[in-house]
């Protein structure tokens, strides 16, 4: 305790004079609060679009298997037959029928011998703003060709893009 006399007055300070209660209440001021969410903002806005893009690559992959699918459908067709199934043909071949709620059509564009083109469509609830569609072409090699409208981030390797790069 210091004390001191000024002026015929007594002045007393002490340490406890500083000590906050037990029963004081700390809190964040709406300054404090705002700052914070501002910041959270900023970094969602920056982690949304990765978010995205991730959904919907995932929900490709579940496309990458119809499309495995009916390949191996056309294929066994191919070895059956000796020619290229027609659309009808495909859907009562390809037993269960690869059907997903991101395809909206699988049909066979054109056909002719042993070659044709397998065109898939998708769904606009992939996480795309427009429906995009593959084309699958097998030539009279055997070997199959890919091309899609999807842009190429989310294109497996073995396909090619034909999407505007604008």
């Amino acid at each position: 305790m210091i004390t001191e006399t000024n002026s015929s007055r007594l002045y007393s300070f002490t340490t406890n004079t500083f000590r906050a209660s037990k029963s004081t209440l700390f809190a964040f001021t709406l300054l404090e609060l705002m700052v914070v969410i501002a910041i959270i903002s900023i970094l969602a806005s920056f982690a949304a679009p990765k978010l995205t893009r991730h959904i919907s690559k995932a929900n490709l992959v579940q496309v990458h298997s119809v499309i495995n699918q009916s390949q191996a459908a056309i294929e066994e067709y191919l070895l059956i037959y000796s020619r290229f199934p027609t659309n009808t043909e495909l859907v009562q071949w390809n037993k269960p029928p690869a059907t997903s709620h991101h395809i909206k059509s699988v049909h066979i564009v054109n056909n002719k011998d042993t070659t044709g083109t397998l065109k898939i469509t998708l769904n606009k609830n992939i996480g795309f703003d427009i429906e995009h569609h593959f084309l699958l072409t097998r030539d009279d090699k055997g070997s199959w060709d890919c091309s899609s409208s999807l842009p190429h981030d989310y294109l497996p390797r073995h396909c090619l893009s034909t999407a505007n790069s604008n």
